[in-house]
Order: structure tokens, then C-alpha cells, then sequence
């Protein structure tokens, strides 16, 4: 594929072309100044849906659930004068934290004696026969058992909930840091406190994102780097390389600044992104360049000839991509369907790039000095011993290609066995002192998630009607019955632990004044006619609690049937949470999908070959299907992180296979022969490919020493789709063509226009360049995906 035209431009209007690039770097620095990262993580479930308007509902009436800093407080016995003393000066000490609202814990649990309350916990000065009463009342009270107490009543629970105002990442990062210290301050080799819970914990996260990539990006950089440049023997190939996909993620986080769109958890991975769309293109860009200056040709023609060569090509690499990222639009989280608003452009940024940046560098003095060291490549000194191999895949191509076939359809069947899966502590390293506590809490006190039903009477009735108090109750039973689901507690429990005489909790209505109002407005608003049943959930992933949620909604819906003009309605963030990024999920998925199909057909109609297209579907399949098949070997789940592993799997797997096919139809307008021609594009192309993954294991390689799992889990897959995808790309893909692709004509007339040097002098594709700069930015954006809770 070629055309004239961007290239006679291109040669014209240089200079204006210059004057563009710069024109947008000044823009995309002025959006770059505005853009600010959303850190307010309640913002990624956002959707336009009924659930998280009941959410936000929520929220309003009952205060966020997703604010609370869980402080776990260990002893061998709680229930000593010591130990109660040191927990009512923490508990004190927590209260007066700034940005702390209210703290719930046993030191704020009343009884009541003869219709007067009183503290659960005896005075410093009481008996030990008092502590013991008091030990023997909290596990009776559904109130403290589970909630603030654990069953053997050597944990307790320490609840420090934020003030409203306390939402983001810098916000909460002092908090937690106070919290943190007088944890360890207070604790002792008897008596313990950690903090956990969903603020602090993100905090962490973010905080070893920013360490990590810090780390990544030096480490990725300088062993990539290396091993490019002894792999490639040149630097200016790299400098020209890189400027255009790295001058692309530029352009589109500028861009992203002028129109006020924010970075959020999922789209810090654009940046990944656009370099693998961009970096390819720029190598095969390169190489073709410094074929034709081999050939003595000056750098500005050289130049030309690669922007007459591959124009197309680079279209069909950025706008098959483009169109696969443009399907998210459609998705129903907010976040996601702007992520692929934001890619798209990205993608066509990464087009104008590297068609523009590439040619101009190259058109430089630089352009003589990266002619000097090709003959100095190491791949392409060494790619006869690649080419021994091609010589037996073309004498063998109709057994490798069932080989391929058969390998790749038992492989598939795998990926119908990866279930999306996500958990709060996925993101944390296992011996992160978070983890642990928050482990403990699943463990001692029924769970570290907590679900609610909220229930709404109508205007007609009140708290004291018993179709209001029989509908709470069943409420509060249907969650009891729930395989799982521990410790459910509603108003009712409250009204049980008031005084008053007999079961009819109507006449305890009234007294709920008595009760601490902090204490009342966790469970009921009657002003607002609403009431809360609470319980606990262990983090057992959402591929497990996703159908328990999916069963309370079926009972609830029952019950409201069962109950005339009561609304009963299944919420939380952990609810919410669980689901929202299971379509996050499936919406990703979606767009692999829609992107493999707009990209086989894309290579169908700028090829103009149907057959092409069918061939091109084997070895672009095969990577993913060998991931997603190590990722069921392994136990893992599908989640955030894998899905964009395929994506750019995918990106860049095609990627090679259009440069490859358009390379082979130059080659087949020789001679016809397509085992010829077939050769004569796998010594153009296949240096570039196999220079790219050396070079991308060795900087992804070092990002496996990465303590936060998603990085790790990142990193690991990326070896092994880039590892899959060159066997796909110079393997599967020539042993296709041998067997599928029919024999032509040679026409000697329209080689001459289509390519400006010789066949037997193809250029050794290396992308040892791109890689060295690719390498360790995509190694370091795998942190984005921490936090997808």
C-alpha cells in the first residue's frame, strides 16, 4: 500500500509542518499545566444508573460508608483494668484526630439498669468480678458481638469515621498518617492496634504507585535503554524513535487538560497505551528510512519514500485501534465510556505523530548519522540464524499451521473458564500490616465489607407502625439466611436494648431519644422515613458475592411484595463497588472484542482482501488466548489489569502483522512467488519484531520486583503475551501465507514505483529503539490500575 500525496506535501510544506508539531506541544503544555488527577475514588463507580443514584441517596441520608478507618485493637484479654484503660485513652486520642467525625468502639456502648444508662465498661477503680459482667454483656449484645467485639473477645474494633468533608487522597493522607502513629504508639507487646479500612488502605496504594513508578521508570529506562542500544549498536535511532509516540502521549494528556477532563485510576494507563499504538509505526517508519539512505538516497527523500510506503499502513495500525477504544462509548459506567472517548483521540494523535515527527527528525543531519551503524545491528549481523529457522517453518507450513490452529482452539477453551473477579486486597502486598489487619477482620468479626438494606415506608406510616417494624425484621432475617452474611443488626436491635418490659417494640419507639443520636442516625432517619439493616461480608471477591448480592435483590423483591408500600433496596459501596467494575470489566472485554472485529476487517478492506483478513485472525489470536490460558494455570481471575494487558497485546501483535502483510504485497508485486516474497518480508520485518521483545522483556523484567500485585501482574503477563505474540507474528503468520496465499504476476513497472530500492537489500527492521523508551513508561503506568476497588 502506498500514496503519494502525504508525501509530496510532507517534502513541500516542511517547514509548516515543523511549525504544526510545535504549535500543538505549545497547546498540549498549557492543558498539561491544567490537568489535575481526580482522587476521590467513590468517582469510579460513578454511573448514570438507579444503583448508584440509591447510593448517592444513601450517602445523604445516612453519611458515606466508605470513609471509615478501622483501627483493630488485639489482646489476649481485653477485659482487664489495664487493657480497658489504654483502650479509653486511644479511643480519646483517635477523637481528637482533626478530620475525624465520631469514633465507635465498646467505649461508647451503654446499657441500661433500671431504666438509667450506663457505660458497658466498669470504672478504672471496679472489681474483677466487673470486667468479667462486662465481658459476659458484650457478647450478648447484638450490638457490640460482631460489630466492635469479637466472639472470643480478644479483638476489638475501633470505627473512626471522616468528616464529610474529608473525600480525597490528600485529604485523607494526614488523617491516616495521625492514626497510623498513634497505633504504634499505643501498642505494646499485650496490646495492639493496627489501622486498615478503605481510606487508609487507598492511601497506601497511592503513595507505593508514586514510589513504585519513580523506581520503574529509572530501573525500566536505564536496563532497556542498554539493551537496546547493544542490540541496535545506535542512539540517534532511539532519540528519533521515541520523540513521536512520547510527543504523542504528550499531545493527549495536554489535550485531556484543555478540555477539563481529569486523570483517574483507569486512564493513567493512556500514556501505555499510546506508546504501543505509536512506537511501532515510528520503528517501521524509521527502518524504512534508513533502508533508503543505505541506498544513497539524502534524508529528505528517504523520509518521503517512508511516509509513501507506510501512510497507509500507519492509518490502519492507529485507526483500527482508534475504532476498538471508540465501542466503550457505549459503556454504562461514566468512567469507562470517557476512558474510550479519551483513547480514541489518543490513537489519532499517535497517528499525526508519528507521520510528522518521524520523517522531519529523519530529514535532519540525524538522518546521516543513523544510516552509519546499520550494518553494526546485532540482530541484523545475527538474523541468518532466524531465517534457518523460517526455511523449515515454510518446509513444514501446513503442519505448522494445523499445529497453530489446534494449539490455538485448545487454548481458547480456556478463556471461557476466567471469571472477573476483584477484591480489596488484591491491591495490597501481602505483608503489608493493612493486609494482615484487614485479613483479621474477615476472619474475627464476620467481615471487612459491610452491605445494608435500606427500608422506605410511606408517608402514612411511622418507626411505631408494626408494618414498618414486621418489614426491617424481615428484612434483617433475609440477610441472617444468607450463606455468608454475618452479624446483620437494624433499629430493632437498638430498641431491644432500651428498657422497657415485654416484645412489643412499638412502645420502645419513644425512647429511642435516650439512646446516643450518633448511635440512632446509623440505623434510622424517621424524618426521612428510612431505616438501615446492616451486615458483614468477608472479601471473598466479587465473583462470589456478586450472586449472593443477586439473591438478596430476588428476596428483597419478594418481601416488598409481601410487605404493600415498603421499599426494600440492596446498597453500599462494597455492593455498588463489586458490580460497577464487573462492567468495567465486561465493558473492556467488549472492546477487545469490537476492536479485533474492526481491525480484521479494516485489514480486509485496506488490503482489499478478504483473505488477508482471515489469515491475519490466527496469529493475532494466539497471544491472547496463551495469556489467558497461563492465567487459569496460574488460579487467577480476570480482572482490570489483565484486560489491558490484551488490549495492548492485541495493538501490538496486529501492529506487526499489517506491517508484515503490507511488506509481503510489496514483495509479491516482484516476482509473484509467495514463498519468496514471503521470506523477503520476514527480513524486513522480522529484526524489528524480535529486537522489540528482547528489549521489552528486559524492561518489564524488572518490574516483576515489584511489591504491589497489579504491577507485578502487569508486568508478568506482558512477557508472556509479547513472548506469544512474536511466535503468532514469525511463525503462524508465514506458514498461513505459504498455504493460503494464491501465487500473482510480477509487475516490474509498479515495483519500481512502490519501492525505491531492492529486494535482496530489505531493510532489518529494529525497534530496539522504540522499546528502550517504551519499555520502562509501560512498565511504570501498570500502577494505574491499583485502586480499581
Amino acid at each position: 500500500m502506498r500514496l503519494d500525496a502525504p508525501a509530496d506535501l510532507f517534502a513541500r510544506f516542511r517547514p509548516l509542518v515543523a511549525l504544526f508539531v510545535i504549535a500543538l506541544c505549545i497547546a498540549a503544555g498549557i492543558g498539561l499545566r491544567r490537568l489535575e488527577f481526580d482522587d476521590v475514588p467513590r468517582d469510579v463507580f460513578k454511573t448514570s444508573g438507579d444503583e448508584y443514584h440509591q447510593l448517592e441517596r444513601f450517602f445523604a441520608d445516612f453519611e458515606s460508608d466508605d470513609s471509615d478507618c478501622l483501627l483493630v485493637v488485639q489482646s489476649p484479654d481485653l477485659f482487664t483494668p489495664q487493657s480497658i484503660a489504654r483502650l479509653r485513652a486511644f479511643v480519646d486520642q483517635v477523637g481528637r484526630v482533626p478530620g475525624v467525625q465520631s469514633v465507635r468502639s465498646l467505649v461508647d456502648v451503654l446499657v441500661f439498669d433500671e431504666g438509667r444508662p450506663r457505660s458497658l465498661l466498669p470504672a478504672a477503680a471496679a472489681p474483677p468480678a466487673a470486667y468479667a459482667l462486662a465481658r459476659q454483656q458484650a457478647l450478648a449484645l447484638p450490638l457490640v458481638r460482631g460489630q466492635v467485639l469479637s466472639e472470643d473477645g480478644q479483638t476489638a474494633l475501633v470505627v473512626a469515621r471522616l468528616n464529610n468533608d474529608v473525600a480525597s487522597i490528600a485529604q485523607i493522607k494526614p488523617v491516616a498518617a495521625e492514626l497510623t502513629r498513634l497505633a504504634s504508639e499505643a501498642s505494646s507487646a499485650h496490646w495492639s492496634a493496627r489501622l486498615t479500612g478503605l481510606p487508609p488502605i487507598r492511601v497506601e496504594i497511592y503513595e507505593m504507585v508514586q514510589r513504585e513508578t519513580t523506581r520503574f521508570v529509572l530501573i525500566g529506562a536505564g536496563l532497556a535503554f542498554l539493551t537496546g542500544v547493544a542490540l541496535f549498536r545506535q542512539i540517534w535511532a532511539a532519540v528519533i524513535v521515541a520523540a513521536a509516540p512520547i510527543t504523542a502521549s504528550f499531545w493527549t494528556l495536554g489535550l485531556m487538560g484543555l478540555v477539563g477532563e481529569r486523570l483517574n485510576v483507569i486512564n493513567t494507563v493512556l500514556p501505555t497505551l499510546i506508546l504501543v499504538v505509536g512506537f511501532a509505526d515510528s520503528m517501521h517508519l524509521l527502518m524504512d528510512v534508513r533502508h533508503s539512505l543505505a541506498d544513497g538516497l539524502s534524508p529528505l527523500e528517504a523520509s518521503k519514500n517512508a511516509i509513501r510506503h507506510l501512510f497507509v499502513a500507519c492509518l490502519l495500525t492507529a485507526g483500527t485501534t482508534a475504532i476498538g477504544f471508540a465501542a466503550l462509548c457505549l459503556a454504562e459506567v461514566n468512567i469507562i465510556r470517557q476512558f474510550g472517548i479519551d483513547a480514541a483521540a489518543g490513537c489519532v494523535l499517535a497517528f499525526i505523530a508519528t507521520v510528522t515527527i518521524v520523517p522531519l527528525l529523519a530529514s535532519t543531519r540525524l538522518g546521516h548519522r543513523i544510516r552509519a551503524a546499520h550494518d553494526q545491528d546485532f540482530v541484523v549481523k545475527h538474523f541468518h540464524y532466524f531465517e534457518r529457522g523460517l526455511d523449515w517453518i515454510v518446509a513444514h507450513a501446513r503442519i505448522v499451521t494445523a499445529a497453530g490452529m489446534v494449539v490455538t482452539l485448545l487454548l481458547a477453551t480456556s478463556m471461557w473458564r476466567l471469571i472477573p473477579d476483584n477484591r480489596v486486597v488484591e491491591m495490597i502486598p501481602r505483608g503489608n500490616e493493612s493486609y494482615r489487619a484487614l485479613r483479621h477482620i474477615d476472619e474475627s468479626l464476620g467481615g471487612s465489607l459491610q452491605i445494608f438494606v435500606a427500608v422506605t415506608w410511606p408517608d402514612d406510616r411511622g418507626l411505631a407502625d408494626q408494618s414498618v417494624l414486621d418489614a426491617i425484621a424481615a428484612a434483617q432475617q433475609a440477610l441472617a439466611e444468607t450463606p455468608g452474611v454475618h452479624y446483620p443488626i437494624s433499629v430493632l436491635d437498638l430498641l431491644r436494648a432500651l428498657p422497657g418490659e415485654g416484645d412489643d417494640l412499638r412502645l420502645r419507639v419513644a425512647l429511642l431519644p435516650l439512646a446516643p443520636q450518633d448511635v440512632t442516625r446509623r440505623y434510622v432517619r424517621p424524618e426521612l422515613r428510612r431505616a438501615l439493616v446492616t451486615a458483614r461480608l468477608a472479601d471473598i471477591g466479587s465473583a462470589a458475592t456478586r450472586p449472593l448480592y443477586d439473591q438478596i435483590d430476588r428476596r428483597l423483591a419478594a418481601l416488598a411484595q409481601e410487605h404493600p408500600g415498603m421499599e426494600l433496596k440492596l446498597t453500599g459501596t462494597s455492593v455498588i463497588g463489586a458490580r460497577s467494575v464487573h462492567k468495567m470489566i465486561e465493558s473492556l472485554n467488549q472492546s477487545l472484542l469490537g476492536a479485533a472485529v474492526a481491525i480484521f476487517a479494516a485489514i480486509g478492506v485496506g488490503f482489499r482482501s478478504a483473505r488477508l483478513a482471515a489469515i491475519s485472525v490466527l496469529p493475532n489470536i494466539f497471544p491472547m488466548v496463551a495469556t489467558a490460558t497461563l492465567l487459569v494455570l496460574s488460579g487467577r481471575p480476570l480482572q482490570m489489569t489483565s484486560v489491558m494487558v490484551f488490549s495492548i497485546c492485541l495493538g501490538i501483535a496486529v501492529d506487526d502483522t499489517i506491517h508484515f502483510l503490507n511488506r509481503f504485497q510489496r514483495e509479491m508485486e516482484i516476482d509473484g512467488d509467495v514463498r519468496a516474497a514471503m521470506k523477503r518480508a520476514f527480513r524486513a520485518v522480522g529484526s524489528a519484531v524480535i529486537t522489540t521483545t528482547v528489549v521489552l522483556l528486559v524492561g518489564f523484567g524488572s518490574v516483576l520486583t515489584s511489591q504491589m500485585p497489579p504491577s507485578f501482574l502487569f508486568a508478568w503477563l506482558s512477557c508472556v503475551a509479547y513472548a506469544t505474540a512474536i511466535i503468532g507474528d514469525l511463525v503462524l503468520l508465514p506458514a498461513l501465507l505459504v498455504c493460503f496465499y494464491p501465487a500473482g504476476k510480477p509487475s516490474e513497472r509498479r515495483w519500481r514505483r512502490v519501492s525505491d530500492h531492492p529486494p535482496e537489500r530489505a531493510p532489518a527492521h529494529s525497534r530496539a529503539a522504540t522499546a528502550a523508551s517504551a519499555a520502562p513508561l509501560l512498565a511504570a503506568n501498570s500502577a494505574s490500575l491499583a485502586d480499581d476497588n
